[in-house]
This record gives structure tokens, C-alpha cells and sequence, in this order.
């Protein structure tokens, strides 16, 4: 992958996109193993196992058949047996993972039959780029705690907004008279997530900084620079900070849903704040019942918890992304094309 940006041939664009994009799912798994990610028991897995206890119980307890008729007092104690196994398994769970978070929430890009163009595969990467300084920022704040006593919980769902959108019509392979090549990119000392891989992928980049605000309707906002501005689910989020993709830098956001304990929303809010300087531009929150959340197999631990999604504005030096940025990439967002 180190050969695919910003100019590869058109002999390595016939085999080092396959070989990104394999790299770049083992590079997301990672970021989930980083915050110890899982999933909650589920349901069929949880009725197996306590039918097994229900007939442990009814023939060391109640000295009865599976299949018999219980009177209403052998009925409530074992009902009240199964609670308990249900309760200690779902709690034993929690202990051994870090939060909630599947991998079907990281909207990982699909690899079609089609393969994809130069500039989407860059976009791809500057995604990933931009959900490591998300996680990286989730596992500082956790510390490693378990899902009982960390302040995120879960992460319902994570969003990249602003990101360039290349068109499938686009040019598929690298404009002729350009050779392969990349450079290669110092690690970030303060980030947690590793080396480049293959000079892109790899440690995130930091951005400014500014004050959290309140809650706030979401009107759409389409940046200036190129077709920009609705990326996965929604638009951009009208921002405060009045900063706009420009000359020195391009602006993204990430919208971020998840599950924490309501006592530490400071705490979480200025834990994304001092890991790179993470701008909070919108947040809401309410609150959850925590014994629905039981019923459907996540167990949050003693605290009380709310749901709070915030939107970050995130800035991104184009000093350093133009390094391996494809032409496409730089001709949708204005900048100049160096001619050689």
C-alpha cells in the first residue's frame, strides 16, 4: 500500500487495491480490539444457556423431571434462580469487554466487483484517518476499564462528515505522465493507534481547539470546496467555530452516538477535548432505561446512563494530507495540480 499514493501505475492499480483494502479492515478490527470492543449476549445464546440451568436446577433442587409440573412456590424460586444466572451472565460479560461497540456500527466501505477509483480509495483512508483519532480518543478516556465502570459505555453508531465524494465516473486510474510513488510520514508520538501503514494508514492527526456548545438544531451546511458536506447518514451540522475548508486546512466532522454514564459527561467531554483537541459543536442527550437496555442484553453497571450524541469539528492540515492526495482528490477541492 505504501505504492498507492498519491500516483501509482496502472499496472499497480490492478493488484495494490486488494491489498489496501485488506490492510485497511485489519487496521479497523484493530482500533475495536485497542478498546477491547463487544458485543451483548444475545438472546439465543442467553436462552440456551439458562434452559441448561433450568434443568440442572429442577433436577438438583426440585429433585423433579424437566417436563414436570412445578407447584407455584417451585415455580418461584426457580424463576428467581434464573433471574439471578441471567443477571450474573450478563454482568460477567460486561466485566470482559472495554464498551458495547459492534463492527457493523464502523460502516467499514465495501470492496465491490467494480473496483473502486484512485481518489476513492484515498477517501477511504482519510475515513479511517478520522474514525483512529475518534477511538483513540474513546480508549484514552475508558483506560482500559471494563464496560461497568467506564465512562463510554457503547458506541451506537459513528459518522465521518464533510469527506469528498468521488463520483464512480471518475477516472480510474492515475492521469498519464505521473509515476508511482510516497513519502513517508513521522509517527505521532502522542497518539496510542501506531506506525503509518504504507506511509497513509495509520496515526491520526490532530486539530484545534475551542469551547463546547449546547444543544442546537442541525441545519445542513455544505461547506465550500468541492461536493462536500453529506457523507453516510446526514449533512453537516451548521458549526460556531466559523471555520471553513480553505488554503491551510480542510474541515471534517464526526458525529458520535453513544452510551455513558451520566455523572462523567464532563469528564468525557474534556477527555475528547485534550486528546486532539476535539471541537464540540453540537450535543444532545437523554436519558435511557436501564432495564430495557437489561432485556436486550447490555448491562451498563450501577451508574445511571443517558444517550449523547455530539458532533466534533475536526481540522485536517492539507500540508500533510496533499502529500498522498490523488489529483481527483485535489481538483474536487480546489487545489492547484502541480504540473511537471
Amino acid at each position: 500500500s505504501g505504492e498507492l499514493f498519491p500516483a501509482p501505475t496502472q499496472a499497480q492499480m490492478e493488484t495494490i487495491p486488494q491489498l489496501f483494502y485488506r490492510q485497511l479492515k485489519k487496521k479497523y478490527q484493530a482500533l475495536m480490539a485497542l478498546i477491547r470492543a463487544g458485543s451483548p449476549t444475545s438472546r439465543d445464546e442467553l436462552a440456551a444457556s439458562l434452559e441448561e440451568e433450568r434443568i440442572r436446577f429442577m433436577d438438583s433442587h426440585l429433585s423433579t423431571r424437566p417436563d414436570a409440573n412445578l407447584t407455584k412456590e417451585q415455580r418461584n424460586s426457580l424463576e428467581k434462580h434464573l433471574s439471578k444466572i441471567r443477571m450474573a451472565t450478563l454482568r460477567t460479560h460486561a466485566q470482559d469487554i472495554g464498551l458495547y461497540f459492534e463492527e457493523s456500527a464502523l460502516n467499514i466501505p465495501v470492496f465491490t466487483l467494480g473496483a473502486p477509483s484512485l481518489g476513492e480509495l484515498f477517501v477511504w483512508q482519510w475515513r479511517y484517518w478520522a474514525v483512529a483519532d475518534v477511538i483513540g480518543a474513546v480508549a484514552q478516556i475508558n483506560n482500559r476499564q471494563s464496560a461497568l465502570t467506564s465512562p463510554i459505555k457503547q458506541v451506537i453508531s459513528l459518522e465521518v462528515l464533510g469527506l469528498p465524494t468521488i463520483l464512480n465516473d471518475q477516472p480510474k486510474s492515475p492521469p498519464k505522465g505521473n509515476s508511482g510513488g510516497s513519502g513517508n510520514i513521522p509517527n505521532n508520538p502522542n497518539s496510542p493507534l501506531g506506525a503509518p501503514l504504507g506511509a497513509p494508514l495509520g496515526a491520526p492527526i490532530g486539530s484545534g481547539g475551542a469551547k463546547p456548545s449546547g444543544p442546537k438544531p442541525p441545519p445542513p451546511v455544505v461547506p465550500r470546496g468541492g461536493d462536500r458536506g453529506k457523507n453516510e447518514a446526514g449533512m453537516m451540522v451548521q458549526s460556531f467555530t466559523g471555520r471553513q475548508s480553505g488554503e491551510l486546512y480542510d474541515v471534517l466532522q464526526v458525529r458520535l452516538a453513544m452510551v455513558v454514564d451520566s455523572q462523567r459527561i464532563p469528564h468525557i467531554l474534556d477527555g475528547f477535548a485534550a486528546y486532539n483537541f476535539f471541537t464540540v459543536i453540537d450535543l444532545q442527550l437523554q436519558p435511557m432505561d436501564k432495564l430495557l437496555a437489561l432485556h436486550d442484553g447490555y448491562d451498563y453497571g450501577p451508574s445511571s446512563v443517558s444517550q449523547m450524541t455530539v458532533v466534533f469539528d475536526v481540522a485536517w492540515l492539507r500540508s500533510w494530507t496533499t502529500e498522498f492526495m490523488p489529483d481527483d482528490v485535489k481538483s474536487m477541492l480546489g487545489i492547484q495540480i502541480e504540473t511537471k
